[in-house]
């Protein structure tokens, strides 16, 4: 019961979420959701934080907030304009451009995995095989987001870096790199691979905590060494 209701008011957040409007209207940024209608100027604003992982750019004028959602039927014209408005506001990458990978993926395989050892560890009073099993499971599932989870990618000339909690694997002068977009839960996902030999690196929007699709053209002048010559 406490799962559908908690289902249930996930659905009705999502339906409500939906019905909200938003376009440009003049100068001004406005987001209409029933009878309501709320303009903003871009020139108040005083941080824009995009976040696709969370599918929502947070707009932030003091102590106000907006969430705009990416949910929304052509948010990228949305943002492409806002960022030709405020560029000030938006990530302008330098000589090294470092993009962090959502904590939730982690964190909820580490909840699997202390889950688990614990249903091993109950499991092991009766029958001890299975309980082995269980919490080889869990040390396995444990030592995967140390090890094989990406954390962040730094990106600089030629060179890319992807960081995990206890390592770091350095690649450098990609072969070839593919770009495509996909959809899921109602929003669109910028992808890059970079493939080098028989394998491969992928950066996702839905993963990341920064905007991807933006700093494409920037991102592959640095890596392509065919571009920096």
């Amino acid at each position: 019961m406490t799962l559908v209701a908690l289902s249930a008011g996930w659905a009705l957040r999502r339906w409500w979420t939906a019905r909200e409007t938003v376009f440009w209207s003049g100068e001004n940024l406005e987001f209409r959701r029933g009878g309501r209608i709320f303009a903003i100027d871009p020139d108040a604003l005083t941080r824009i934080a995009v976040r696709p992982s969370h599918v929502h750019t947070l707009l932030e004028a003091g102590p106000l907030r907006w969430r705009l959602s990416h949910r929304i039927v052509r948010v990228d014209e949305l943002l492409d304009r806002l960022r030709l408005r405020r560029p000030d506001l938006f990530q302008v990458p330098g000589e090294t451009l470092r993009l962090g990978n959502s904590w939730v993926s982690g964190v909820l395989q580490m909840v699997l995995a202390g889950g688990t050892a614990w249903a091993g560890w109950v499991i092991s009073g009766w029958l001890p095989w299975l309980g082995v099993l269980f919490g080889i499971a869990a040390v396995y599932t444990f030592l995967r987001v140390l090890v094989f989870i990406p954390r962040r990618y730094q990106i600089s000339d030629e060179t890319l870096v992807v960081h995990y909690c206890v390592r770091k694997k350095t690649w450098r002068k990609p072969q070839a790199v593919r770009e495509d977009a996909y959809a899921a839960g109602g929003a669109v996902f910028f992808r890059m691979r970079f493939e080098f030999g028989s394998r491969s690196v992928v950066l996702d929007e839905g993963q990341l905590r920064e905007s991807l699709r933006p700093l494409a053209g920037w991102i592959v002048s640095r890596l392509s060494p065919s571009t920096n010559s």
